[in-house]
């Protein structure tokens, strides 16, 4: 039998995330889950990949309110659903998204004033208003936030279990689920990377679809906790076993990226039911 065995949310995009029992499938995903971003003075956005010292920067729900802190500093509060009236800049995920702006809100000083502190560059937070709309390139029905592109990942414990086997035969270090930031994690599959093939699956009354194998990036090579680059790892254990063909490029891949087709809600231990499998690409 194959359970959800842990969910969580990440709020700011490239910031820790959340551990939670239960998850609101709203129109871009979870509810709350990178609705927030960190962007530099030209719109475009920051994340671990060029600033790793993200990954410290903790995120909790309070209420009415998203807190933001990290060791060694105060925190800041943001509101968590605020008024949609707030000043609109132009924002950009990834490099071919450059000639079409996301129109995202200003979250003001304080917090713009924080995370340049923290990341020693000029850096403002933004929100993913209600009245935004941006779409998933391989669903063009799909919604989603500041997302790389899809509103959901999932990866099956059996996977990271079979990559760190890989890891301890080549003298390396087990790494933690936490380096892959998977909102849905699974457990129970009869082997290992079977949710490659979930086309179509259902848990909770929630009915998804696995669209894209996840291609990885360096973000892969940070300590999550520490928010330091560590090495090559696990990209190079990938290079073994997990490549595939990208169009004229080469990927290493790890996860399924998801669309939903239903909203509802998620619970840890909710049962997962494969409802179609074939092949899906990166």
């Amino acid at each position: 039998m194959i359970l959800i065995s842990s969910l969580s949310i990440f709020p700011i995009k490239s910031c820790r995330g959340i551990a939670v029992r239960r998850a609101r499938v709203v129109r871009r995903g979870l509810e709350h889950d990178h609705r927030w971003m960190v962007i530099d003075e030209t719109g475009y956005m920051i994340t671990q990949r060029e600033a790793p010292k993200l990954a410290t920067v903790i995120t909790v729900i309070r209420r009415d309110a998203l807190i933001v802190e990290a060791e060694g500093r105060l925190c800041v509060r943001v509101p968590l659903r605020p008024k949609d009236d707030g000043t609109r800049v132009n924002v950009y995920v990834h490099d071919e998204e450059r000639r079409k702006p996301i129109a995202a809100m200003d979250m003001g000083e304080t917090a713009a004033l924080w995370f340049s502190q923290h990341l020693g560059r000029p850096a403002r937070l933004v929100l993913f208003p209600n009245d935004t709309r941006r779409f998933t390139k391989r669903d063009p029905t799909v919604e989603c936030a500041f997302h790389d592109g899809y509103p959901l990942l999932v990866i099956s414990e059996e996977s990271l279990d079979e990559l760190n086997r890989r890891l301890t035969e080549r003298g390396k270090p087990e790494l933690p689920m936490n380096r892959f930031r998977p909102p849905i994690v699974v457990r129970g599959c009869a082997s290992p990377n079977e949710e490659d093939r979930w086309l179509a699956f259902e848990a909770g009354g929630v009915r998804m679809c696995g669209v894209k194998l996840c291609a990885r990036c360096r973000v892969t090579q940070t300590d999550q906790r520490l928010g330091i680059v560590t090495g090559g790892e696990p990209i190079r254990t990938f290079a073994t076993y997990r490549v595939r063909l990208d169009g004229d490029k080469t990927v290493h891949i790890f996860g399924l990226d998801t669309t939903h087709q239903t909203g509802g809600i998620l619970r840890v231990g909710d049962r997962v039911t494969v409802v179609t499998e074939g092949d899906i690409f990166p």
